[in-house]
């Protein structure tokens, strides 16, 4: 219970004695003993005052007349802005929680078959975790509200919303922005959700007009069940269909792939490839009979010209079309 007004604290300063004084009083009648105190007493007793009615302030939700909001309601002290928003006051209240994690992830494998600059590897880990909402108002018209979240599900779940709301006797009645809707009423035609773009409603005496412009953000698909099975038609493009699963072993068969395969099923060729070695890169930390190599992509390969282009007929893949295979061999690396 609040104390009654005419009970006052009093505190005053005695410069001869370097004392702080507090005195309590009835109107003109002082009902309690003076306390006095030293420097060091009264910055401990200010202290102590000034996290009490934080604290008291925070848990009664307002501050001096005010928003608890950490962003102070601003006023602005123009005759226009009242007459276009309806207030001359703008509220801004945001909330959430926003994490950031910074770490080093060091690995070092000690394995004598790899090299010794790959035994150790060092990687930078950075993650956010962002919950966020903030809701404004400009005057009693204009209203803004968003919502992020890093961890949402879909992407319709963070929303961005700026809305105008007029007077009932204005000829803009809504103006939206961002997130939208088009809900209709009617069977024949369908209203649309997850629209991002700008709506707008016009009124015209007794005729209202509702206009929007926007993208929708999801998609409508029909599943059909037949025999218990899902059934789905989807269309693939040739040269998407296992992309990066077949690979040519030599410019050779770049040139003479079209002629090889223009009578088909019949195959027109005369080269038949009987051992292929394939070596994939370790990307599983298993070292068990593990090997370091080199690749070279020109070995066997005939030389470009200066322009960096094959020769329109390309021969067969051999070691002596260049020098490459020699020099190989010539500096003691094993084939």
């Amino acid at each position: 219970m609040e104390k009654p007004s005419n009970v006052t604290q009093n505190l005053e300063y005695d410069p001869e004695t370097n004392q702080y004084i507090i005195k309590n009083k009835i109107g003109d009648i002082e009902y309690q003993s003076s306390e006095s105190m030293d420097i060091d007493d009264y910055l401990e007793y200010d202290f102590d005052k000034s996290v009490k009615n934080y604290w008291k302030e925070k848990a009664s939700g307002q501050k001096a007349g005010k928003s608890s909001s950490w962003i102070p309601q601003l006023a602005i002290d123009s005759e226009v802005f009242e007459r276009v928003f309806g207030k001359n006051t703008i509220d801004i209240k945001p909330q959430g929680s926003a994490e950031l994690t910074f770490g080093i992830d060091r690995y070092k494998t000690e394995n004598p078959n790899l090299d010794k600059n790959l035994q150790t590897s060092t990687m930078f880990n950075f993650d956010e975790k962002i919950q966020m909402s903030v809701m404004g108002k400009i005057g009693d018209k204009v209203e803004l509200g968003i919502k992020y979240d890093t961890e949402a599900s879909f992407e319709f779940e963070n929303k961005t919303k700026l809305a105008y709301q007029g007077k009932e006797d204005e000829i803009i009645q809504l103006i939206e922005a961002g997130d939208v809707t088009l809900p209709l009423t009617g069977t024949l035609i369908t209203g649309a959700h997850s629209l991002f773009g700008i709506k707008t409603k016009l009124k015209f005496g007794n005729l209202m007009v509702t206009s929007i412009l926007s993208r929708q953000k999801g998609e409508t698909s029909v599943i059909e069940v037949e025999g218990g099975a899902q059934i789905n038609d989807f269309e693939i493009y040739a040269d998407n269909y296992e992309a990066n699963k077949h690979f040519f072993l030599s410019h050779y068969f770049v040139k003479n792939y079209d002629d090889a395969l223009k009578d088909l099923p019949l195959i027109s060729s005369s080269i038949t490839i009987q051992r292929v070695e394939v070596w994939v890169t370790n990307k599983m930390g298993n070292f068990e009979d593990s090997r370091n190599i080199v690749a070279f992509s020109e070995l066997a390969e005939v030389p470009r010209n200066q322009n960096g282009e094959l020769p329109s007929v390309v021969p067969l893949p051999n070691n002596d079309v260049n020098n490459f295979y020699e020099t190989v061999l010539s500096r003691g690396i094993r084939i």
